[in-house]
């Protein structure tokens, strides 16, 4: 066993009168370097599932703007076929009108 570090409060809970106990327990420095090497490995394992999490947030930001994108140069499509359609519409109308003007000046 290694030398002694400290010592440290340990908690017991009595399952029999609900009485909380403390006692002092002697550690020594391979249980100290355990204990922290423990900690440290789920603080890691705590950070990589923050990151992975942040990972997929921006993913998923990225695939709603992407549509939103696509989206929006749909609605630019639909305006863009509706002008053209109402611009073709107004050109029929016009030339309908200059044919039947030309009848009208070909009968007389």
């Amino acid at each position: 066993m290694g030398r002694f570090l400290g010592c440290c409060w340990r908690y017991i809970k009595n399952e029999d009168d609900n009485n909380v106990k403390r006692e002092i327990t002697a550690r020594s420095e391979e249980e100290v370097e355990a204990e922290l090497m423990k900690s440290f490995q789920a603080e890691i394992r705590d950070e990589e599932e923050q990151n992975k999490r942040a990972i997929a947030v921006a993913a998923a930001a990225a695939a709603a703007a992407d549509a939103a994108v696509a989206a929006a140069q749909a609605a630019v499509a639909a305006v863009r076929l509706t002008s053209s359609c109402k611009e073709k519409w107004a050109v029929v109308k016009i030339q309908s009108a200059f044919r039947g003007y030309l009848v009208l000046i070909s009968v007389n």
